[in-house]
């Protein structure tokens, strides 16, 4: 599992399927980002639609802060569950989501993560160990997923 970003490397086998419910410590997450380059932003405007921004979240205490649009800050407002998504550094590898509550305070939204999981599709290609015929772990999600921080 060498392509794991630093602090997230796991073991995945068989008889160890990853739950994506399992949370992760602040700890993990701050290192597991370690190997990451910039993130997109993920809010929900008005009508309801998705609306996404490449951001650069750093850690402040326990929480992510990342400057802001003027929409991004207002959905951000308005609906304060948020998620981050780092996208994978090379084809097949992982994409790390994160999960969290949000409050603003004018361009700066500032995220206490909730959640986080490693995810690629199941047929990223790599047969990494744990993989069924397809690619994906017997009874995961469908893709190969690894939690972080469990």
């Amino acid at each position: 599992m060498g392509d794991l970003p630093v602090g997230a490397r796991r073991s995945l086998d068989a008889d160890t399927v990853p739950s994506m419910s399992i949370p992760v410590s602040v700890d993990a997450l701050a290192q597991a980002m370690e190997g990451y380059g910039f993130a997109y932003l993920l809010t929900v405007s008005d009508d309801l639609r998705a609306h996404a921004v490449a951001a650069a979240p750093r850690w402040d205490g326990e929480a992510l802060v990342m400057e802001a649009g003027r929409r991004t800050v207002a959905n951000a407002a308005a609906r304060s569950s948020l998620s981050v998504v780092w996208p994978p550094v090379e084809v097949g590898g992982y994409s790390l989501i994160c999960d969290g509550e949000a409050t603003v305070n004018g361009q700066i939204v500032r995220l206490v993560p909730q959640r986080a999981v490693l995810h690629r599709p199941a047929d990223h290609g790599a047969g990494a160990g744990g993989s069924v015929e397809g690619g994906a772990s017997a009874g995961s999600c469908g893709a190969d997923c690894a939690p972080i921080g469990g």
